[in-house]
């Protein structure tokens, strides 16, 4: 992805293996969500990827790095999205997706 000096939203950063990756929104197209990587906690993250998800709400990404080095993608508005990484930290895999993992209407989630 070419450089862009667009605002990061919903940031969230991750290591593993040597690697920082941070996760983030761009602000000119909310829906789209970007992974860049980085040797350093201060940068500078490069190799800008996009994240290929389906559906409205693809917003506000953080994950989640289980005891048994699995980790996961969780990202949405209203209604949370959960899927699981593929090892190399930069691509879903699409056959774990799980939908309303909490919502507004019953957990208040925004």
């Amino acid at each position: 992805m070419p450089y862009s000096d667009d605002i990061l939203y919903a940031p969230d950063c991750q290591y593993k293996n040597g690697t920082y990756y941070l996760y983030y929104c761009l602000a000119s197209n909310k829906n789209t969500e970007v992974v860049a990587t980085s040797a350093s906690p201060n940068g500078p993250f490069v190799n800008g990827k996009v994240i290929k998800l389906k559906g409205i709400n693809e917003i506000d990404p953080c994950v989640f790095i289980d005891d048994d080095g699995h980790a996961y993608y969780i990202w949405g508005q209203f209604f949370a999205k959960m899927a699981k990484l593929k090892p190399n930290m930069m691509e879903i895999d699409t056959t774990t997706i799980k939908d309303n993992i909490v919502t507004e209407k019953e957990h208040f989630f925004q």
